[in-house]
């Protein structure tokens, strides 16, 4: 018999191997510049919308199709307000309600809960992330003829705070980034 004594197996992580959680309250999200509005009767100049027609799918779609599929688990904070609600707005993509993994599989819900944890696919993350609203305010500037000039200035805020708790794809804290602060 042996008078060794076992050494008890300790595993570590290497810190590539560390997640950290990822809150959106980190990233303010692109403002948008102030509109000087034209005097009356002349019109506003806007950039022209270009559509660019797609073409038989490559496997750099097929690799974002899959990127996208992907689950992550989530908690969405309340918000502060009185009475908020205890779950999101409707969200879905293409008329397909937002999924979240229970018990029993994949389960379509559209609406996602506040304040607890969840896992859902990471293009209803993607949903939730670029969910953005835009909050007026109208300066009038007085210029030296006599006329006066509207300024329009649109603050930006994200719907939805959220924070990842777990996302095991290591690309997706940059994807994340980019998305909230675009």
């Amino acid at each position: 018999m042996s008078t060794e004594t076992a050494t008890p197996l300790v595993r570590t992580k290497k810190a590539s191997q560390l997640r950290k959680e990822h809150d959106s309250r980190a990233h303010e999200p692109a403002q948008k510049p102030t509109i000087v509005m034209p005097p009356l009767g002349v019109e506003l100049e806007r950039a022209p919308e270009i559509v660019v027609a797609e073409g038989p799918m490559v496997k750099s779609e097929l690799d974002k199709i899959a990127f996208n599929e992907e689950p992550m688990t989530l908690l969405i904070h309340r918000s502060h307000e009185k009475f908020s609600p205890r779950c999101t707005d409707l969200i879905s993509i293409n008329g397909v309600k937002a999924e979240m993994l229970l018990r029993q599989g994949w389960t379509q819900m559209g609406y996602l809960p506040r304040g607890q944890a969840f896992i859902t696919k990471r293009k209803y993350v993607e949903v939730i992330a670029t969910s953005k609203m835009d909050t007026i305010h109208t300066d009038v500037e007085d210029l030296p003829n006599g006329e006066k000039r509207n300024l329009v200035d649109r603050i930006v805020t994200a719907t939805c705070t959220f924070s990842v708790i777990e996302d095991k794809n290591p690309s997706g804290a940059e994807w994340l980034a980019r998305l909230l602060t675009a």
